[in-house]
């Protein structure tokens, strides 16, 4: 796990010196020991390599959109909003300035919530491709949303709004560099989809019989409704089954007993509740196809 974490951190290290080519090859080795450990954190460090090979001229492209269909299938929604962001931007900086913010406009606000510093940066590229096709009022006001909000971002905000109000600047639209190092900036300042830290909080037995996590170790033997449930939910995370819906849950968790629709959901609701305030709060949780362990849960088999 040591030299996994040792390779992510000198690829955020290469990122934000702009050695892009450098931090790919780091998240690849990452992900190659992910693999070998049987971490799902591979599939992550995949899709950075992509983001990183893309913006140094290289081909990420098939393998950022293979990463985030299987986000998709096998994460929460969260994920696979953060890597979109990442293609949205990498397509535009390729040339096509509307289309990809376009197809991420229902998962913005997941993004804004769960990656702030992310939404900045897509907030602030969408506003320089808007100026760029003479579309200068939403231009305008995106770029001057984010300098006015005091974040990462607010410098190279500035930058571009200084550009513009330039006699004679606008005219011959914004300097190819200061897309690209926005490109960097975004790179740089992403925040790890699961990460490193959230890794280290959440542990859970494949069996069901503890669960560990910030405030530590938590036996579950003479609870038998919520080993059975954790049990249920690491074995698809184990397999990557993606969520778990309320029937299986069931079936897996109260074997044998037959429940109305309304009742199964308040008793697995209650019981999900209960393994949140046991130590999974923040790392379990509900999509619209069920319940799923965030991939940064650790399944100790």
């Amino acid at each position: 796990l040591a030299e996994r974490r040792l390779r992510v951190l000198a690829g955020d290290i290469d990122s934000d010196r702009g050695d892009l080519r450098a931090a790919a090859s780091q998240y690849e080795q990452a992900a190659r020991r992910a693999e070998e450990l049987g971490l799902k954190e591979a599939l992550l460090h995949r899709g950075s390599a992509a983001v990183a090979r893309w913006a140094a001229g290289e081909d990420g492209r098939e393998a950022l959109d293979e990463v985030i269909e299987a986000l998709r299938t096998h994460a929460p929604p969260r994920m696979a909003a953060y890597f979109g962001a990442y293609r949205a931007m990498l397509r535009a900086a390729d040339g096509d300035l509307q289309g990809p913010f376009e197809a991420i406009a229902d998962s913005y606000p997941l993004l804004l919530e769960a990656y702030p510093r992310v939404a900045e940066v897509v907030m602030l590229f969408r506003g320089l491709g808007e100026l760029r096709i003479g579309r200068e009022a939403i231009g305008l006001r995106r770029v001057e949303e984010v300098a006015e909000g005091g974040g990462a971002s607010e410098a190279l905000a500035r930058e571009l709004l200084r550009w513009h109000r330039s006699p004679g600047e606008a005219s011959r639209g914004p300097p190819r560099s200061l897309e690209e190092r926005l490109l960097v900036a975004a790179i740089a300042r992403g925040e790890e989809p699961a990460g490193a830290d959230a890794e280290a909080r959440w542990t859970v037995d494949r069996d069901g019989r503890w669960l560990e996590g910030p405030e530590g170790r938590v036996s579950l033997a003479r609870r038998a409704v919520l080993r059975r449930l954790l049990a249920r939910l690491a074995e698809a995370a184990w397999q990557s089954e993606g969520p778990v819906d309320v029937p299986t849950i069931v079936e897996a968790t109260w074997p044998g007993e037959r429940l109305l629709p309304d009742a199964a959901a308040a008793r697995v609701y209650t019981a999900v509740r209960s393994l949140r305030k046991l130590g999974l709060e923040g790392a379990l949780h509900t999509t619209g196809d069920g319940y799923a362990l965030d991939p940064a849960v650790r399944v100790q088999g």
